[in-house]
């Protein structure tokens, strides 16, 4: 279960289901609050799916495309091309979340990955 728990793909889409990407060039940005679901992330074997949000209220500037053709990535390359989203938090809202975040070598050790898992 969980996470870790094996590879699903990222879906989303209209009635309440995660937002719609935002391009880095775009404009205007998606403004979320803290908690917003940003994705459904279906378990392989048709375990049922979990869902990804924010961890902090902010600005959407982008989306990963590449997780709906390469689900994988999310499990495989997490830190990498597995990304599920890129936002740009308030200033508030960031001290908020640098006050709650592990270190590198606090986050290793709860994953169980080393440095070059990283990479």
């Amino acid at each position: 279960g969980g996470a870790g728990g094996g590879g699903g793909r990222n879906r989303g889409g209209p009635g309440g289901g995660p937002p719609k990407a935002s391009g880095k060039k775009r404009h205007r940005l998606a403004s979320l609050p803290p908690s917003a679901l940003l994705a459904r992330v279906e378990r392989r074997g048709g375990g049922g799916s979990f869902p990804v949000h924010c961890v902090a209220g902010g600005k959407l500037l982008e989306l990963n495309q590449r997780l709906a053709l390469e689900p994988r990535l999310l499990y495989d390359r997490p830190c990498r091309e597995g990304y599920v989203a890129i936002l740009f938090p308030s200033p508030d809202a960031a001290r908020q979340l640098r006050s709650r975040l592990l270190s590198e070598s606090e986050y290793l050790r709860v994953r169980g990955l080393s440095a070059e898992d990283l990479l």
